[in-house]
């Protein structure tokens, strides 16, 4: 069986800054994101999404849907002059993430918040599960067979939990240790919204510096 890797280990994001953006553009693209699959290891996926969905809700910058996009952006207070809009888009973040990097971020978050002794099923399990679904996701291209051996595949149940997780302790170790911090940093899944308040090259320089860190996030 031969195997498909990403040639790439860098997180690539891309940005639109603007000193004015319409709100609904960037809830298009909340819209967007659905897909369906009924693969083999589907329902170890639904298992896993179960105990891993409370989690990535944890993120500071976390994002339920539209509404509540809309409702965080309402309640914003007045903002300074000069204020830039920044949308941020991670570029094909389901197959970049490395699997035992997504799987260490998901691990730390289980044994943080699901502390509980003897909890059944044990987070080993939990984890021991998501592996199998993480390494055993097989797919045909031009009539042959591959093993996704980088990211997940953005049709399983718990790859949104997955993704955001990860991103999660991305944005802890390399966004809200930065030097400059954003006023605003609203993020679904891949796709970013954020406002600063500095300079566009500032700005600029912010974001070359998320383009330079790896995606291995393991201590």
């Amino acid at each position: 069986m031969s195997s498909l890797s990403q040639p790439t280990e860098s997180i690539i994001i891309t940005a639109i800054i603007k000193r004015v953006i319409s709100i609904h553009s960037f809830v298009s693209i909340i819209k967007k994101k659905k897909s369906v699959n009924q693969s083999p290891t589907e329902r170890p996926s639904q298992f896993c999404d179960h105990f891993m969905n409370a989690l990535m809700k944890l993120g500071r910058s976390y994002l339920i849907d539209t509404n509540d996009f809309l409702w965080k952006t309402h309640n914003l207070p007045p903002l300074p002059q000069g204020a830039y809009f920044v949308v941020l888009d991670v570029e094909a973040l389901y197959p970049s993430i490395p699997i035992q990097d997504g799987v260490n971020a998901t691990k730390n978050q289980l044994n943080i918040y699901r502390c509980l002794r003897g909890a059944k099923p044990s987070n080993e399990s939990i984890i021991e599960l998501l592996e199998q679904v993480l390494t055993k996701n097989c797919f045909v291209f031009n009539g042959q067979h591959y093993r996704q051996i980088r990211g997940t595949a953005m049709g399983t149940k718990c790859a949104p939990a997955f993704a955001n997780i990860f991103m999660n302790e991305f944005e802890e170790k390399f966004v809200y240790t930065y030097h400059i911090q954003p006023l605003v940093w609203f993020r679904f899944i891949d796709d970013i919204f954020s406002i600063f308040v500095c300079s566009r090259q500032e700005i600029e320089s912010f974001v070359d510096y998320l383009n330079t860190r790896k995606l291995p996030i393991s201590k």
